[in-house]
């Protein structure tokens, strides 16, 4: 969720209490982007943390137009007077929302039926074996799942004003963060902590991911939207115990030839102020 800018006209916005929110945008819904394109949703996963939608305008990348792409809430600085958007219906704020699907995923045969309990039990089965991976301290095998343009954000988090939700996380593009990470960076932090000279890290710390609630969106070509919960727990020598609860709301792309990868990944900690000396920890 975040605010339209001080240069945009009244009548561009549509908002509550000037704050811009996502949750229940509908498909066809225009939008000014941060960076002064303007996009068209298409998809909505009703959950806050990003939609999908097609570019109409492209202030940066002229090749973007007519292309999906999934839009962070970061990325949306107003909304634009759009009367041929199509609302949800009410029955869509049932389980539908719940789930924080893409969009209602209509399953009419048993064969539709059989193909999304695959893919969800692949995606499942594709985060279980990332935490097993981190766990294991197998970070070689681990910065493979990792595609190369990721943008692997933490923002901090603030305590906020009701009407101020759009300053619960900070912005990665003027504000700082826990990470604001691209592949190079993942990929320096494991050859430093596979060198034994990672004074945070040696000896190692023990580590454990639980993920759960593992909420797969709709397939859109070969990126699938995937929220999931998590509780980290890490013991440092001898008594040094942290804990990490959040969220993550990933995108995943198929490669067809090594498989799924993280191509984004926001990781909401649910805690305002960190009591660990320091963060060494995948997410």
């Amino acid at each position: 969720m975040t605010t339209g800018r001080p240069d945009q006209k009244g009548e561009e916005l549509i908002n509550v209490n000037n704050t811009v929110i996502l949750t229940n945008l509908p498909i066809g819904q225009q939008m000014k982007l941060r960076d002064g394109s303007t996009a068209e949703v298409t998809a909505n996963p009703r959950d806050g943390g990003w939609v999908r939608a097609r570019f109409l305008e492209s202030a940066t990348n002229p090749a973007l137009v007519g292309n999906e792409e999934m839009v962070f809430a970061t990325d949306v600085v107003g909304l634009i007077d759009s009367p041929d958007a199509t609302p949800f219906a009410e029955r869509e704020a049932g389980p539908e929302r719940a789930a924080g699907l893409a969009r209602p995923v209509t399953i009419t045969t048993p064969e539709q039926t059989l193909e999304r309990l695959l893919l969800e039990r692949e995606i499942e089965r594709f985060l279980y074996r990332e935490a097993e991976l981190l766990d294991d301290r197998r970070f070689n095998d681990w910065i493979e799942l990792v595609a190369e343009d990721i943008h692997y954000h933490m923002p901090v988090r603030r305590n906020v004003k009701f009407g101020e939700q759009h300053r619960e996380n900070t912005d990665p593009e003027s504000e700082i963060s826990w990470f604001d990470e691209g592949k190079r960076t993942l990929a320096g932090r494991v050859r430093q902590i596979n060198t034994g000279l990672h004074w945070a890290e040696e000896p190692f710390s023990r580590v454990r991911h639980v993920i759960s609630n593992v909420q797969v969106g709709e397939l859109q070509g070969d990126e699938v939207p995937v929220r999931s919960n998590f509780f980290v727990w890490t013991n440092r020598l001898h008594d040094e115990v942290n804990v990490f609860v959040g969220t993550r709301h990933d995108v995943l792309r198929r490669d067809p030839d090594t498989g799924w990868k993280i191509a984004r990944r926001l990781i909401l900690l649910d805690q305002n102020v960190l009591l660990s000396k320091v963060i060494t920890t995948f997410f």
